[in-house]
């Protein structure tokens, strides 16, 4: 197997440093204090809104979908084990479920109230902390990418990968407080668990899948 040259080490105080930083987020979440500042940040990204710009960020948000992810994971998995990539087949199907299910967990556990229908392009039901689209889109295209990164070994079209990972989850991200239906703290914390997620899932990928 070609490395992607990860560095197991790094990845274990990434995993580290995000989740401590969510839970510190979320205690602050809870206590209301991010509330003022995340209310500024929503009403300035409403005011800004064009017709153009909706449809794009509509597009966009969709792709971070539980819906469309899900879809995704089955189509991108069976592709995998057609070519019996049986170990990367298991990373990329626990990291997304295993991941969306400890989503939910906290959405509920937290129990945040998403922001009003009057600033939002279209209505969400469910918690708002964190941001499920984010986190998914983090752990989904996150894990695609390391995966399809292996087929290369020039450091140049692995940072093309790599760039163009984080240009897709920054802007799936932003979509979700554009559209108005998250605010910017939960959007930050689907970023931090999704890259806690990603960077365990990773982690026992190379330790397991070497030997």
């Amino acid at each position: 197997m070609i490395s992607f040259e990860v560095s197991t080490k790094k990845l274990k105080y990434i995993a580290f440093i995000t989740g401590v930083f969510f839970a510190v987020l979320s205690l602050l979440v809870f206590r209301g204090i991010t509330e003022s500042l995340d209310k500024t940040i929503l009403l300035f990204l409403n005011g800004s809104h064009f017709p153009f710009l909706d449809e794009l960020f509509l597009s966009l948000t969709y792709l971070g979908s539980i819906e469309f992810v899900s879809v995704a994971t089955v189509c991108f998995g069976l592709v995998l084990l057609i070519k019996k990539k049986k170990q990367e087949l298991l990373l990329l199907v626990a990291s997304v479920f295993g991941s969306s299910t400890l989503i939910l967990f906290l959405k509920d556990l937290i129990g945040r109230i998403r922001p009003a229908d009057a600033l939002a392009v279209y209505s969400e039901t469910s918690f708002s902390f964190p941001s499920g689209h984010t986190s998914i889109s983090v752990v989904f295209y996150g894990v695609t990418a390391y995966i399809f990164a292996q087929k290369f070994t020039d450091t140049k079209t692995r940072a093309n990968i790599l760039f163009g990972w984080i240009f897709f989850m920054a802007m799936i991200g932003f979509s979700r407080m554009y559209l108005g239906v998250h605010y910017a703290s939960d959007v930050i914390g689907g970023y931090l668990i999704g890259f806690f997620c990603l960077s365990i899932g990773i982690i026992l990928f190379e330790k397991y899948s070497k030997k």
